[in-house]
């Protein structure tokens, strides 16, 4: 606003002239409420399992011209707040190119040794530009610090195929 303008908008204000001024213009955008990107699947379920044959899958596989790998972070949970300590597990399913909607992944193995424990996921994270699809669960077995472990899941694509894919050798740790 220039001063001559100030100095009619004073004047006209003085004699009782209503005036209505334009707006500056708005140039900021309005940022939109946080909204948390995971797809929750509800409480994991966790069962004792004598499956071994998962763990004879390969740690690559070919879906309709995409190879996809598995890999995963294991560790307990000692922060202050924390009621439970079990085993927390998340797993990535990670494809050579943007990972198609149409794959999807819905169990989980966990094994130590000759014990062997499969679960549900609890949440979820994908994202179609993205080539990793991320998903995790908590309750497992309260297995010791440093100890090796094997993980699989189940892969099922368009067609209702299913596909089993492992990792092995990861080192459970603790958060504290």
């Amino acid at each position: 606003m220039t001063i001559g303008v100030m100095i009619l908008t004073i004047v006209m204000i003085g004699i009782g002239i209503n005036i209505q001024l334009p707006s500056e213009p708005d140039n900021s955008e309005e940022i939109p409420p946080y909204q948390d990107p995971r797809i929750y699947y509800g409480t994991p379920l966790w069962q004792k399992d004598n499956e071994t044959t998962v763990f004879s899958a390969p740690e690559t596989i070919i879906i309709t011209n995409i190879s996809y790998f598995l890999d995963g972070y294991i560790w307990r949970d000692f922060m202050p707040g924390q009621i439970k300590h079990s085993l927390i597990v998340t797993t990535f399913l990670i494809a050579n190119e943007s990972f198609p909607l149409t794959i999807d992944y819905d169990l989980l193995w966990v094994r130590k040794g000759t014990e062997t424990y499969n679960a549900t996921f609890y949440y979820g994270d994908r994202n179609e530009y993205s080539n990793k699809f991320v998903k995790g669960t908590y309750g497992g077995p309260e297995w010791a610090e440093g100890s090796r472990i094997d993980i699989a899941v189940r892969i099922i694509d368009e067609n209702n195929n299913t596909y089993y894919l492992k990792s092995d050798n990861h080192t459970l740790v603790f958060t504290w």
